[in-house]
């Protein structure tokens, strides 16, 4: 069978699904030109969906990067919603306590990660038990742009830089 013929399929089934999911009543505002609220394009800091995104970005990231997981959020606020600004995106930003397991993420519980293994050699970082998350609930920035999506941030275990070191990028902008 050929790539040509495998790929039709494949072709077709994302066709529909993107007519599916711009069938909905979004798509009717979208075409129309009448904006729709911003609540219901970015859900609130404290969405259960939000939340259960907010985990889960932490727990797939690479375990050298965050090695630990997440036991509770506590104390959500939003910092700020940014809309028609710098960007037509309303973005979200939204702050939390998480109360983490300082264990790696991918060992189980009472096992010691080895050195050498998750942290490049040097020892796993002595972690407080509380950190403060900053995150941004960014519309259209789901899978191809249909839905929104969340960026996290753990402050003080930015090791790589990704979100600038202090969560500058998920952070409110400066006002001007």
């Amino acid at each position: 069978m050929s790539l040509r013929r495998c790929s039709r399929p494949f072709a077709g089934a994302l066709l529909l699904a993107g007519a599916v999911a711009l069938s909905g009543p979004a798509a009717a505002d979208w075409f129309s030109g009448t904006p729709q609220p911003v609540e219901k394009r970015v859900p609130p800091c404290d969405d259960t969906a939000v939340q259960a995104k907010l985990v889960h970005s932490i727990a797939s990231a690479d375990p050298r990067y965050y090695g630990v997981t997440v036991k509770e959020l506590k104390h959500i606020e939003q910092s700020a919603l940014v809309e028609n600004k710098d960007s037509p995106l309303a973005r979200r930003y939204c702050t939390a306590r998480l109360q983490l397991d300082p264990l790696p993420a991918n060992l189980p519980a009472g096992k010691a990660p080895p050195k050498n293994v998750l942290f490049g050699g040097e020892p796993a970082p002595k972690l407080p038990h509380e950190r403060f998350a900053y995150y941004m609930v960014e519309e259209q920035a789901g899978f191809v742009g249909i839905s929104w999506n969340v960026e996290v941030c753990i402050s003080g275990l930015d090791r790589w830089r990704v979100y600038d070191g202090q969560c500058e990028t998920v952070r409110p902008p400066p006002t001007r």
